[in-house]
């Protein structure tokens, strides 16, 4: 709130008579700039006194109590402050903005992570965040519940039961994180499971660590701890040109809507006893579930069909009116691509990117021999460089060969901010004690098994075209 503002807003308050009706319009749109300045201080102050706190020493989970925390904060000021004090984010009457503020800051500190991780969380935090997402991110940044994790994993390899070794502070924040996933399972499994930590967490993944998975780095990417994520849109208001005191149009646009389904993706692996001897819980769970969700992930948003998986980017334009085909039968042409650049109309091409396998790439490169040729700009010198000026992205799940007589979907030209990539926040991991063999024997490994959801489809067509060599 500007000086000016504030200045305004006391004028109406002391006024004497009665307010007309501009006035009262006026101090109503002040008070609620004054409410969101104040909430917006608040919020700032708490993050402070957090990071302030954060520079002690190691955190420690104090014992629960029933006096509010600003009593506990002014009374015992000998003891150390936590973002991950179980008896402020364990309260369901914790404000949002607390929680949130906490949990901005438990990710900002959590150790384990990249630095690179860190920020992702932070920034989903502070542009997704809500109660529910504060919660989850401050079970699973805990130190303490990081480490009852691990543990946990390496006693079910070894005794096939839970650890027998937990502090305290490790028994109260594993008890904490697994009543959030009790939560999280309702009406699917009500044995839920155990929330899988920052250092694993498969979206942070994906989001900071440069992972190959390039219609996910070029989507626009959202949180949620729902099962479906609606995205709003409409088109411009039609605005008019008339006679002056002459009654405007109605020109308010129709709203349209897409749901964004999250489906359950899931993966399994089996780690052997002796492999579990030799490293840690963590890096256990991490190296053997990454890379393998970061291959469904990839493959989805290229070809999902949309049925139970999300719709890759290749199905959703197919059979939409941007689907272009080919000039030539089962030939892939130069014309080809200036057909594909003209399907979307200029607001989108500025901020467009084509993606195609590396083996249509190449195809491109031989349109020409060299550099004089208008579709290209260095196309050949290592790096992908940009087609008819725009990026060029290599993505493999696409097709990459021309095949007779058959659909060959060869490139997408878009702007991928239209294209929204929805993910769960809080994934889930069971430990299975002994893993067995098809006759019913041990195989000396104990299984990991993880579970998350994750969704993804275009929400406006028109911003793509799709290529069809046919």
């Amino acid at each position: 709130m500007t000086p000016e503002q504030r200045e305004e807003l006391e004028t109406l308050v002391t006024r004497d008579e009665a307010l007309n009706e501009d006035d009262q319009a006026r101090f109503r749109e002040l008070e609620s700039v004054y409410a969101e300045h104040d909430r917006t201080v608040k919020l700032d102050e708490e993050r402070q006194r957090i990071a302030a706190a954060l520079k002690l020493d190691a955190p420690i989970i104090v014992e629960s109590s029933d006096r509010s925390y600003d009593e506990e904060e002014a009374e015992a000021k000998d003891v150390k402050s936590s973002v991950w004090d179980l008896d402020v984010i364990g309260r369901i009457d914790t404000s949002p903005d607390e929680l949130l503020a906490r949990a901005i800051g438990a990710a900002s500190e959590t150790p384990g992570p990249t630095d690179r991780r860190r920020e992702a969380l932070v920034s989903i935090l502070e542009t997704h965040g809500d109660e529910k997402m504060a919660r989850i991110a401050l079970a699973t940044t805990s130190p303490e519940y990081k480490s009852a994790f691990s543990k946990t994993i390496r006693s079910m390899g070894q005794t096939g039961t839970g650890p027998t070794d937990l502090t305290e502070g490790e028994a109260k924040a594993m008890a904490f994180a697994t009543s959030l996933a009790r939560a999280m399972s309702v009406g699917t499994d009500a044995g839920g499971g155990y929330l899988v930590p920052t250092d694993i967490e498969s979206a942070v993944t994906l989001t900071a660590d440069g992972s190959s998975n390039p219609i996910y780095n070029l989507a626009r990417r959202v949180q949620t701890t729902g099962d479906t994520y609606r995205v709003v849109g409409s088109p411009n208001a039609a605005w008019s040109w008339d006679g002056e005191n002459t009654e405007v149009s109605d020109d308010t646009p129709t709203f349209t809507n897409t749901d964004i389904t999250l489906y359950v993706g899931q993966g399994f692996v089996p780690v052997s006893f002796r492999s579990q001897q030799a490293t840690n819980g963590l890096g256990i769970a991490q190296q053997v579930l990454d890379a393998g969700w970061n291959d469904l992930v990839g493959a989805a948003l290229a070809t999902g069909s949309g049925s139970s998986q999300p719709f890759g980017i290749v199905t959703a334009i197919a059979g939409t009116g941007n689907a272009v085909a080919s000039a030539g039968t089962d030939v892939f042409a130069v014309a080809d691509v200036y057909t594909l650049q003209n399907a979307i109309n200029e607001r989108y091409r500025n901020n467009a990117t084509w993606i195609m396998n590396n083996g249509i790439t190449n195809l491109v490169r031989q349109f020409a021999t060299d550099d004089g040729h208008a579709l290209l700009a260095r196309l050949g010198d290592g790096d992908v460089g940009t087609l008819l000026g725009r990026p060029v992205v290599e993505v493999s799940e696409m097709d990459g060969v021309i095949n007779a007589t058959a659909t060959n979907n060869v490139a997408v030209f878009g702007d991928f901010s239209h294209y929204v990539v929805a993910e769960a926040i809080g994934t889930m991991v069971r430990i299975i004690p002994d893993v067995f063999g098809s006759t019913g024997r041990p195989i000396g490994a104990t299984g990991v098994y993880m579970q998350t959801s994750f969704g993804a489809d275009s929400v406006n067509d028109a911003a793509f075209g799709l290529l069809d060599v046919t």
